[in-house]
Order: C-alpha cells, then sequence, then structure tokens
C-alpha cells in the first residue's frame, strides 16, 4: 500500500461527533473567535465551558461540536481549527496500541481499509513528524494546562443561538 494513502480524511464530520470535549489550548480560542468575528471573550462565553480546568468546545444536543456546520457538512472554524481537532484520528491510544488502532479505523472512514497499524503509526511518524502526541488525558494527570488570558466560559447554555 502507498504510505500517503493510509490516512485521507474525507471531511464526513464523524469525529466532530461524540462526548469527551475538545480543550483549547493557549491561543485557540483567540484564533477561533477572529475567524468568527467575534471578540474572544465572546467567543468563550457563547462556545466553550470549563471542564477539568481547561477551556474546552463541548457537543450540541444532537452530540456534534458546537463548531459543527450542519449545512457545509464541516467546521465553522477549519482554517484555525484546534489542535486537539487536527490531531485526529492520531491521538495516544491508536498510535500505542492495535486494539486502539482498530476501533478508531472502524469509525473513521479517512483511514485506508487496507491500512494496518504499523503503516498507521508509520504514516504518522513520516508525515506528521511526532511519535507519539501528546495525550491531552495525560496532560491532564500531570495538571492543567495554562487558561487563555483573562478568558473566562460562560456558566450558562454553551449552545446559545449564533448568527
Amino acid at each position: 500500500m502507498e504510505l500517503s494513502q493510509v490516512f485521507v480524511c474525507s471531511r464526513c464530520g464523524q469525529c466532530c461527533q461524540g462526548e469527551g470535549g475538545i480543550y483549547l489550548r493557549e491561543g485557540e480560542a483567540a484564533r477561533a473567535a477572529a475567524a468568527m468575528g467575534l471578540s474572544p471573550a465572546d467567543f468563550v462565553r457563547r462556545f466553550a465551558v470549563a471542564e477539568a480546568g481547561l477551556l474546552a468546545l463541548p457537543s450540541a444536543e444532537d452530540g456534534f461540536c458546537v463548531l459543527y456546520d450542519r449545512l457545509s457538512g464541516g467546521c465553522r472554524i477549519q482554517a484555525v481549527k484546534p489542535a486537539m481537532c487536527r490531531a485526529w484520528p492520531f491521538f495516544d491510544g491508536p498510535l500505542r496500541y492495535a486494539e486502539g488502532f482498530a476501533a478508531v479505523k472502524a469509525f473513521c472512514p479517512g483511514i485506508h481499509p487496507e491500512a494496518a497499524w504499523a503503516d498507521f503509526t508509520t504514516f504518522h511518524r513520516v508525515f506528521l513528524h511526532e511519535t507519539p502526541p501528546v495525550s491531552y488525558r495525560l496532560a491532564l494527570r500531570q495538571g492543567p494546562l495554562p487558561r487563555p488570558s483573562g478568558l473566562q466560559p460562560s456558566e450558562g447554555n454553551p449552545n446559545e443561538p449564533h448568527p
């Protein structure tokens, strides 16, 4: 199999649904806000929640990320989407464990059906130059990532209507 074909994102949106939240690193809320024409404070108030000492993008009632655009079938901030989203499907579990890879492969149509776990880990090392990525759960066990300066999530509904 051609290594470059191991993973080709089909932008299906499957990775944009489910529980678990997307954690925002320093500067990501501000970049997302700018992409949406909002102030960082407005973006955080409307779209973020506090989770484990971090800012996170929660799921909406339908299970999709609050920034998933159902009309276009894509991310409303695709050009500046968080690192955690850009890393999909190359997370700690699928890179370290064959069982984790098998679960992700069954879920993600962007992973070639003939790709083996060794192909997947080689693709990650060759094309993404990481071996393996930092696990957000591991980072949380080691202590919270820095909260973006001066931004506080709302205590109310993070899924309030948006323009």
